[in-house]
C-alpha cells in the first residue's frame, strides 16, 4: 500500500479510537479495500470525509459515531458508495464553515495623529 492509503488507514484508526474502540488491525482485506477506495475517489475526498467524521461535532456525525456502538465508522458503512457524495457534500459544507480566515493585509482601525511639537 502507498502513501496516501497508510495515511487513510491511519486517520481512520484514530476516528475508531476516539470513539473508544480499539485500534484497527491493517488486515489484508482492508488494504485492498483502501487500495480499491483510492483508484475510485480522489484521496483528498477520502481524507477530507474522514476528517469531516474525526472533528466535526455535528448531528449526522454524532449519530454515526454513537449509534449501533460506533458500527457507522466502519470503512465500509463511510464510504458506501451510494452515500459518498453526500458524505463529501457535508464534509465540504463543515470545512467552508470552519475554515480559519486569513487576513492578507494589516489593517489598523484607527490612526496615529502626530501633533505639531513647536
Amino acid at each position: 500500500m502507498d502513501k496516501e492509503g497508510k495515511s487513510v488507514f491511519v486517520r481512520w484508526c484514530s476516528l475508531r479510537t476516539s470513539i473508544g474502540k480499539t485500534e484497527p488491525i491493517l488486515t489484508s482485506s482492508r488494504k485492498k479495500y483502501i487500495c480499491h477506495l483510492l483508484s475510485a475517489r480522489k484521496t483528498e475526498d477520502v481524507i477530507l470525509i474522514l476528517d469531516y467524521f474525526s472533528k466535526s461535532k455535528d448531528d449526522y456525525v454524532l449519530f454515526m459515531k454513537t449509534e449501533k456502538d460506533g458500527r457507522y465508522t466502519g470503512l465500509e458503512y463511510i464510504f458506501r458508495p451510494s452515500k459518498f457524495y453526500d458524505k463529501l457534500e457535508k464534509a465540504k459544507d463543515w470545512r467552508k464553515k470552519n475554515k480559519k480566515y486569513e487576513a492578507k493585509d494589516l489593517y489598523l482601525p484607527y490612526r496615529i495623529v502626530y501633533g505639531d511639537k513647536s
